[in-house]
């Protein structure tokens, strides 16, 4: 489970206080409007299947080829390769900076209008690209690059969401007037913006390191869906139903938000595309509104980890095979917002954490804001250049906010 971990300022180190972020499928509800039930994606299951053909790949050259001639309707195969091209770069955001083949199942299977859990797999593909972006950053070397890709759009619009305030974001008053007439959330994240554009990357960067360090009380704003006042009406809807013709409805969709699961990150065919990544909102009780008391993970050993990508298929189907008998004794009852911890998860969690100190915050800032000085020239890094310096940021950043999952 990707995750973002906040530690409290004291003299010697740094002891967790807050607790634990994480975007959730009721953030990816909210942001994006997409319903958190559903089949996972398979990409056998298309049906009539509409090819697309194309030699060239970049973003430009594919559009020249795939597109139709004008005045004439749009055809299936222009349909489905236009999505797939969305897919490509808007939605999964892949690596290639290129239309990939990998797209076509779920541009059919969209275009034949067979419905499957788009949330669920842009929830668990946010998962692995933040745990894939960890690991390389963790194993870059000085003056390497790291790459990253994905749905990292979905993770900056639910950061905007959740520190507005500490981040000083505000909607223009030119978007004003679209913002008040929203249908989902992610119309307002997407128009927030700094009340002063500050364009130094390095002034910016320790501004937000900073936020972060000295972020260490949990408030309701930091959970931002809970209300729920923008949105579908399955999205809004009263939880426990107060309408007894919404029940059913009304708990399908929260069982998918609140229930202990492993999410399908698997997009394409070949043999290296399974993958399963885990879904633990029992970890982030207080972004739901419920207090926190001591999670249990799904994963209690280390041999039962689920891995990303890195699953085998016959690991990945026992696993859905598993998904198919497993249920919780799910009851509704009525409670009001509360985003408390018990005195049990504060101290389990910040013993936890303190074996994972990483010293004394001033001298971590210095760490930090050094990384933008080149030390022999005494000059500002061209942070487009990506200088070997700003590896290292990007690893204090890694060690203090993706941490790998714990084990209970």
């Amino acid at each position: 489970m990707a995750a973002l971990h906040f530690y409290e300022k004291s003299t010697n180190t740094f002891q967790f206080k807050c607790g634990m972020l994480t975007p959730t499928l009721l953030d990816v509800a909210a942001i994006t409007g997409l319903r958190p039930v559903g089949d996972h994606f398979d990409p056998t299951k298309t049906g009539d299947k509409v090819e697309v053909n194309f030699q060239e790949a970049t973003f430009s050259k594919y559009i020249a080829e795939q597109m139709g001639k004008e005045g004439e309707e749009v055809s299936t195969e222009e349909h489905v390769a236009f999505l797939t091209l969305w897919l490509s770069h808007f939605v999964f955001c892949s690596k290639s900076l290129q239309v990939a083949r990998m797209y076509i199942p779920i541009a059919q299977q969209i275009n034949e209008g067979r419905l499957f859990s788009l949330g669920h797999l842009l929830l668990a593909c946010l998962y692995e690209a933040m745990g894939n972006a960890s690991d390389a950053i963790k194993a870059s070397k000085d003056g390497s690059k790291v790459s990253i890709a994905g749905p990292m759009w979905l993770l900056q619009l639910w950061l905007n969401a959740t520190f507005e305030t500490e981040l000083g974001l505000i909607v223009p008053s030119d978007y004003q007037q679209e913002v008040d007439e929203r249908e989902i959330e992610g119309q307002r994240l997407v128009r927030l913006a700094p009340r002063s554009l500050d364009q130094d990357t390095g002034r910016l960067f320790m501004r937000h390191m900073k936020m972060f360090l000295n972020f260490d009380k949990f408030l309701p704003r930091h959970a931002p869906f809970v209300e729920r006042k923008h949105g579908a009406a399955w999205f809004v809807e009263d939880f426990p139903a107060f309408n007894p013709d919404n029940e059913d409805e009304v708990n399908e969709v929260w069982r998918a938000y609140l229930e202990q699961t492993v999410l399908s990150c698997r997009i394409g065919s070949n043999a290296n595309q399974y993958g399963l990544v885990g879904y633990l909102p029992n970890c982030v009780a207080r972004q739901f509104g419920m207090s926190q008391i001591r999670p249990k993970s799904l994963f209690e050993k280390l041999d039962r980890m689920v891995l990303g990508t890195g699953v085998t298929e016959k690991i990945y189907k026992k696993y859905m095979r598993m998904l198919e008998h497993y249920e919780f004794n799910f009851k509704p009852f009525e409670y009001k917002p509360s985003f408390y911890c018990t005195d049990g998860f504060s101290k389990w969690w910040s013993d936890h954490y303190t074996k994972h100190s990483i010293g004394n915050a001033d001298q971590l800032l210095g760490m930090v804001e050094s990384g933008f000085i080149v030390p022999s020239l005494g000059k500002k890094i061209n942070v487009s250049g990506r200088g070997k310096h700003l590896n290292s940021i990007f690893y204090l950043s890694y060690k203090i906010y993706f941490l790998k999952p714990f084990y209970i």
